[in-house]
């Protein structure tokens, strides 16, 4: 078997793989709201923002994350609703929207918490202590992250099976 390595199918086997992805989900999206999955609705939402993250196309990932952010909320899914805010947090970022970022990774933490994901938490802690970082917030960044870091150390010595009581 023969592969091409055209510079042509190479370059646009990205758009290739982003426009298939981006219809299979706005289908998956059509038949949970047809069924009235709204949960399932969400997730799809989630992915569909993810995948336009992912390829620089911020626009549309705002508007599928918020869409995912109000479904998870009425459907009660906090980690659904925190896993979108945290995606929000991102693309805010990359936008050089600090405000917007600190607002909803700080929700994101405080959902994650809630749902007693510290995998999670250390996540939206961390990108926090980038956002902090690149405002030259540097009190706010090294508190960010040495939250995460503790997070993370604690949650290795209950699943090594120690006391996090200490």
């Amino acid at each position: 078997m023969v592969y091409s390595t055209s510079p042509w199918l190479m370059t646009n086997t990205h758009h290739v793989h982003l426009a298939t992805r981006e219809t299979v989900l706005k289908r998956a999206i059509e038949a949970h709201k047809q069924a009235k999955d709204t949960s399932m609705q969400a997730d799809d939402l989630q992915m569909l923002g993810d995948l336009y993250i992912a390829h620089n196309e911020l626009p549309s990932a705002e508007q599928a994350l918020k869409s995912a952010v109000t479904l998870h909320h009425q459907v009660h899914d906090t980690l659904g609703e925190a896993h979108d805010l945290h995606s929000l947090g991102d693309l805010y970022f990359r936008r050089n929207e600090a405000s917007y970022a600190e607002e909803v990774l700080k929700k994101a933490v405080e959902l994650h918490r809630e749902a007693q994901d510290v995998n999670g938490e250390t996540s939206d802690l961390t990108l926090l202590g980038d956002l902090y970082y690149h405002a030259n917030q540097l009190d706010k960044a090294v508190e960010a992250l040495e939250r995460a870091y503790e997070l993370k150390r604690l949650a290795q010595c209950t699943v090594d099976g120690w006391s996090s009581n200490y």
